[in-house]
């Protein structure tokens, strides 16, 4: 009883510790993460105007992105390495006895010997005889009362036995969910690092953007005008190029949309010339007895306007004319894309799908 006291208390102050040293932690990424969306909200927004010193503001906003990451993937391993501590041994009784059989085995030879000399000597009348005889069945009630004292301790020992299996059973499952836990908890740290690397890649194509400011204020009256680039809300969206373009698909794992269901989609956006150009390839789930094609395919294209929502005219394949919303997500790699097609019979002719980007 004492040991699995001792036991139990162990894994108290085990939870305990790893709570408040998750807890810690978790604070740690949390902070880190809080900073880095705080940094420069208006980063993006920013990114299509000329404005001195905006690489610089990148450069921070991409540290402080880097250092929730490190944070993140720092806390989800020593998550993932925490000691089971008593919980990873196995439970042992705290009595070790002589085994029942082994003392009923010595119970029933013993009165077979008893019982042997009090019949061999049970018709003799000398009063010595008599004695020793009768000290021999006294003998041979205690060997009775011995023999029904470990048949109960056989059955006291089976109902021991019976909840000491069912916890090591309990405790080995658990262990083996804690083992699943932290597989998990390794890939989600991996996954983490290479958020953070994507991050990265975007920040830096994001400082890109950043005009160079010559530092000359003379000029010469003789040189033609330089050529204006577009200011914002004159064909520059509010956000990157980049939201927008690429290749996108639907993720086979807790996809959003609304309508009918992707079983895939494949969408791929470029710029050209001042104008958004794609194609869209997807296949969709139609309610069971459906005779609708279940399978679209459109090309898009529209000039890029200063709208965060851009907006093309697409085409399908059969003829069908018909809108797509571009509305870039909450994430760098989401991308909202919402369809309206000119009603054709026997045709996927509306949905709203949010994509990632590959």
């Amino acid at each position: 009883m004492i040991g699995r006291k001792y036991s139990v208390c162990a894994g108290i102050a085990l939870t305990c510790g790893v709570i408040l040293l998750a807890q810690t932690s978790r604070d740690t990424y949390r902070s880190a993460y809080a900073t880095w969306r705080q940094a420069d909200p208006n980063l993006e927004r920013d990114s299509a105007a000329k404005q001195a010193g905006f690489a610089d503001r990148v450069d921070k906003v991409a540290q402080a992105a880097a250092t929730y990451g490190q944070s993140r993937s720092a806390f989800l391993r020593a998550s993932a390495s925490a000691n089971l501590g008593p919980l990873a041994q196995p439970f042992k009784p705290d009595l070790d006895l002589l085994p029942n059989r082994d003392l009923q085995a010595f119970v029933t030879t013993e009165t077979k010997v008893v019982e042997a000399s009090i019949k061999r000597f049970e018709s003799d009348k000398d009063p010595g005889i008599i004695q020793w005889r009768q000290a021999l069945e006294r003998e041979r009630a205690a060997l009775g009362s011995l023999g029904t004292a470990i048949s109960d301790r056989q059955a006291a020992t089976l109902k021991a036995v019976a909840p000491l299996a069912a916890a090591e059973t309990s405790r080995t499952e658990a262990v083996a969910k804690y083992a699943q836990f932290d597989g998990a908890l390794t890939e989600a740290a991996g996954i983490m690092d290479r958020e953070s690397a994507a991050w990265g890649q975007y920040y830096k194509a994001l400082a890109a953007l950043a005009p160079v400011v010559s530092m000359s204020t003379s000029v010469n009256p003789n040189s033609a005008p330089a050529a204006r680039g577009p200011a914002a809300g004159e064909g520059v969206p509010p956000i990157p190029l980049a939201r927008y373009t690429g290749t996108w698909s639907f993720p086979a794992v807790a996809g959003l949309f609304s309508g009918p269901k992707p079983e895939f989609v494949d969408l791929a956006v470029h710029e050209d010339n001042g104008q958004l150009k794609g194609s869209f390839y997807g296949r969709f789930t139609l309610p069971p007895g459906s005779r609708n094609d279940p399978v679209l395919r459109f090309d898009m294209i529209g000039p890029i306007t200063s709208s965060r929502t851009q907006k093309l005219n697409l085409e399908t394949t059969e003829g069908a004319k018909g809108t797509v919303e571009l509305i870039p997500g909450g994430a760098f790699n989401l991308l909202e894309i919402t369809f309206h097609i000119d009603s054709k019979p026997g045709k996927v002719d509306q949905a709203d799908i949010v994509l990632l980007k590959k």
